[in-house]
Order: C-alpha cells, then sequence, then structure tokens
C-alpha cells in the first residue's frame, strides 16, 4: 500500500513540473512578444498568472496576422 502511494505522489509531482514548464514557456514567449514591441509590463504579475500570458500571446498573434 505505501508502495502505491509513493506511484501516485511521484504522479503528482511530474504532473505539477509539466504545467509548471507549461507555465514557464508562457510567460518566456508573453515577455520576449512584449519586449519586441516595447510594451512595459510586470515581470511578477505575468510569472503569477500563465493564462494572461496565454491570452497575450494569442491577441499579438492575431495582430501580426493583421498586420
Amino acid at each position: 500500500m505505501l508502495h502505491t502511494m509513493i506511484q501516485k505522489i511521484d504522479k503528482v509531482i511530474v504532473m505539477d513540473k509539466v504545467i509548471n514548464i507549461e507555465s514557464l514557456y508562457a510567460y518566456k514567449e508573453a515577455a520576449r512578444r512584449l519586449k519586441e514591441n516595447n510594451i512595459s509590463y510586470s515581470k511578477s504579475e505575468l510569472l503569477k498568472n500563465p493564462e494572461l500570458c496565454k491570452e497575450i500571446i494569442v491577441l499579438m498573434d492575431y495582430f501580426d496576422k493583421e498586420a
């Protein structure tokens, strides 16, 4: 039973790392795009809110296609 609990804990930890990597990638991509367009941003706010980063990326893609 303990072995099963440890396996479940490992899966959760691995899952958390995957989510964190995705969030970090979203932050890096959003920050890069904002810098390219000379738009100021709060690093701490972007790091705390990966959904905001994703929205920034979507909006920047939209405006790049329109230009």
